[in-house]
């Protein structure tokens, strides 16, 4: 969709182009439609030339509006200086669109609707009103307004000169024209009550004003609105009025514009296919075969004809009536009839295509009226034509498809080297002319662009490989200079071709296990996202130092990635700033850096540290310093709390337990969610020196888990003690959690031996019922066994 400007912006840059850079007048214009233009502005509605006429000041156009608007201010009628004023507005407007606009930025269209509501009675005043209004608005439909659309519907309402309303039907096609806006508004106004009461007793005349009216009122030609109500229109239009169009075909049988218009506004209306069966069922099949007969000679009838046959077809039962009906043969008639004319031809290679689609039935009856020979005779012919030789596959690959019998006969006419021929010279209608050289049996290659494994297609892919190949065809030219300098010596052969490395992105690095022992010496540091984006991950600096390119010439084996297998020969000399501050600890054998903060959690840690995604309120991660021993991993630990970079880093084992002293901690809650470590040294300072400063965060965003910002903070000291019922419930848990032991259960679940049940008898139900009392805890039921045990058990 193209740009809009209006006229004031244009001016506007013209005049800045003037008055900034010193341009002359044709020059500053000549600029500014170059830089709109390049910026894909549509110029087509702004007024470019009349500056450079030099009336700038007072253009004759301006000027007649001015006087328009002053004789309708005066008390006088003035009615020959109102007529010769507004015949000045339609003479200057109809130079083009530029002055169009020109007009209605200088409010003529308001000046004009105040003659037409102070002059209501006067027709003639009317009249040239009305005119100028369809001049001015004419591709130009921006102006019209509420006031407008009022008029429009009080005129059909009440005016009974047959003139007036012919003017004012042109004038509401005009406002439809380019604007879904206009269209939707009027449309809601009830202007279509207004037009089938027009329609019931119209003359040829005013009929044709009306059918106009109604498809403008289903076009979709506003590129400013990307969905309109067009089909709503239609449907709603075609509900009331298919039937009396189709009727109204026969009653003006004889009047070849009236019919144009009628076969016209058919094929408009026809969006449904319960509609089309509604015009068969009300004749319109008959009376569209006898006007096609009886225009045969006329181009525009023709293929109006074929145009509402097409659309017909689109309902299955119309399809198989028109052939019934026998007009097969009068639609290859017209064909070859005017073969010359494209467009006629267009529409009934489409007409063919439409009806042959999934109907053998109808493909047979086309067949045997001779539809091939006409079909490559015309494709013959308009070998220069896309849209015909795209039709044409349509038509030939529906006929064939379910009958192909029809193969044979097709290419005895030569369907084939014709087809062909328009395959090589439009690229974009490839696909149809392939699929009707297949259906024709023909060999053709066909490119399945979704193989159904994944990836890219296969025309992206070609692109992609295009751009890769071209990528390597430097680097590999550079390895060839790099192996003539190495061998001081020719190629043996130039057929051979050097193998390249792939690119080290793709390559898949294997880690190396790293024994307890060699995790002991790191030293875990918390560093700065900066120091990311200064510097690559240390595993891709490793695997480039480590990689060598060997001689084309070599074995296979040759090309693998050699690595030095023992950790401890790995030394970092002491260049980065990070690695001469542990340095002075010791030998540093890497520095790594880990605990990523990323912005998206989708996107793996890896991944966010080589493409730099990191989360946008986090400003320090972790990071890992190895030693080549211990003892100096535990030297580093006096830079614990040191300032680096801005940050207070912590420094300490990684495999040390990280429990720091009760009574020196404190705890800290309701923390907010951006809240940085940093902050809480400075925060803190004032206190005491302060050993370590440690946020709890999330294991892979690596946030805090908190999400409340500006929240008062809650400090107590570090597991100081919960209050005595905290510490009672913890009891209780932990007292459920017990379990007896198989002695003691056994105890618990004997059957006790009565031997006097006189003297132990209540005692016991007592004791059983105390045990059914405890029952709630293993320790009451220990207390129970212990006490029932010696009483009853025997033995």
């Amino acid at each position: 969709m193209s740009l809009q400007i209006t006229q004031e912006t244009f001016d506007n840059t013209v005049q800045e182009n003037i008055t900034e850079f010193e341009m002359s007048v044709e020059e500053a214009i000549k600029e500014t439609i170059e830089q709109f233009k390049t910026q894909g502005v549509d110029l087509s509605h702004i007024v470019t030339d009349w500056m450079m006429a030099g009336s700038i000041s007072s253009p004759a156009l301006v000027d007649a509006i001015v006087q328009l608007d002053n004789l309708v201010k005066g008390s006088g009628i003035d009615r020959k200086a109102l007529i010769e004023q507004l015949t000045i507005i339609r003479t200057e407007c109809d130079k083009g669109l530029n002055y169009k606009i020109l007009a209605g930025k200088e409010g003529a269209y308001n000046v004009i609707m105040k003659v037409i509501s102070k002059f209501e009675s006067d027709i003639d005043v009317v009249k040239e009103c009305l005119n100028t209004l369809i001049i001015l608005m004419t591709q130009h439909p921006d102006l019209l307004d509420d006031e407008g659309v009022l008029t429009i519907i009080k005129f059909l309402d009440n005016q009974k000169d047959l003139d007036v309303l012919k003017l004012i039907l042109k004038w509401t096609k005009e406002c439809c024209t380019l604007h879904e806006m206009n269209r939707q508004k009027i449309f809601d106004a009830d202007i279509l009550g207004h037009l089938k009461i027009l329609l019931h007793d119209p003359t040829s005349i005013m009929l044709r004003e009306v059918l106009a009216v109604l498809r403008a009122l289903v076009l979709d030609d506003d590129m400013r609105v990307e969905f309109g109500r067009a089909h709503e229109h239609a449907r709603a239009i075609a509900s009331d009025t298919l039937c009396v169009i189709t009727s109204l075909l026969e009653k003006f049988n004889h009047d070849n514009a009236v019919i144009n218009d009628l076969l016209l506004t058919l094929s408009s209306l026809l969006v449904r296919t319960e509609f089309c069966k509604k015009v068969e069922d009300a004749g319109g099949i008959q009376v569209i075969h006898e006007a096609m007969n009886n225009f045969k000679d006329n181009d525009k009838i023709v293929k109006q004809c074929l145009k509402v046959l097409k659309a017909l077809a689109g309902n299955d039962e119309c399809k198989v009536h028109i052939i019934q009906r026998g007009i097969a043969p009068d639609i290859l008639l017209v064909m070859e009839q005017h073969q010359k004319n494209a467009q006629t031809v267009i529409f009934g290679l489409a007409c063919i295509a439409a009806l042959t689609l999934r109907s053998p039935e109808n493909s047979k009856a086309l067949f045997e009226a001779g539809a091939p020979d006409v079909i490559v005779q015309v494709l013959k012919i308009h070998g220069d034509n896309e849209n015909l030789q795209r039709n044409g596959s349509w038509a030939i690959r529906n006929m064939v498809s379910r009958c192909r019998y029809q193969s044979e006969k097709f290419l005895e006419l030569g369907a084939e080297e014709v087809l062909i021929t328009a395959m090589k010279k439009f690229k974009k209608s490839e696909y149809d002319i392939k699929a009707a050289l297949r259906d024709l049996g023909c060999d053709v290659q066909l490119k399945e662009e979704w193989t159904g494994k994944g990836g890219k297609l296969t025309t992206q892919a070609k692109k992609s490989l295009k751009q890769r190949n071209g990528r390597f065809l430097l680097r590999e030219k550079t390895f060839q200079i790099r192996e003539v300098k190495k061998n001081r010596s020719k190629l043996p052969k130039l057929t051979q071709k050097i193998k390249v490395a792939k690119p080290l992105t793709n390559r898949k690095r294997k880690r190396e296990p790293v024994n307890n022992e060699q995790e002991d010496k790191c030293a875990e540091v918390p560093a700065t996202k900066d120091e990311i984006q200064e510097q690559n991950p240390p595993e891709n600096n490793d695997m480039n130092s480590n990689i060598d390119i060997e001689s084309p010439l070599k074995s296979r084996n040759s090309n693998k990635i050699k690595r030095k297998s023992k950790l401890s020969q790995k030394v970092i000399h002491p260049t980065n700033p990070e690695h001469k501050m542990f340095s002075k600890c010791g030998s540093v054998v890497n520095a790594r850096i880990r605990g990523v903060p990323v912005a998206d959690p989708k996107i793996p840690k890896k991944v966010a540290a080589i493409t730099k995604q990191f989360h946008p309120e986090r400003k320090s991660v972790n990071g890992y310093v190895t030693f080549t021993s211990l003892e100096e991993a535990q030297k580093a630990l006096v830079l614990n709390g040191k300032e680096y970079k801005g940050h207070h880093i912590r420094v300490n084992i990684t495999k040390q337990e990280q429990t720091p002293d009760k009574t020196r901690a404190i705890f800290l809650g309701n923390v907010s969610f951006v809240a940085e470590e940093e902050e809480l040294w400075q925060l803190f300072s004032t206190c005491g020196e302060i050993e370590s400063v440690r946020l709890v965060r999330d294991r892979f965003t690596d946030m805090g888990e908190v999400k409340l910002r500006d929240r008062v903070l809650r400090i107590s000291l570090y597991n100081s003690g919960a209050p005595k019922k905290q510490k009672q419930r913890t009891q209780q848990r932990q007292n459920r959690k017990l379990k007896l032991t198989k002695e003691e259960a056994s105890v618990t679940t004997s059957k006790p031996v009565i031997t006097d049940k006189t003297e132990q008898f209540q005692g016991k139900i007592a004791d059983i019922q105390k045990k059914k009392k405890f029952n709630k805890g293993n320790q009451q039921k220990k207390k129970l066994a212990k006490k029932i045990a010696p009483k009853t058990m025997t033995g």
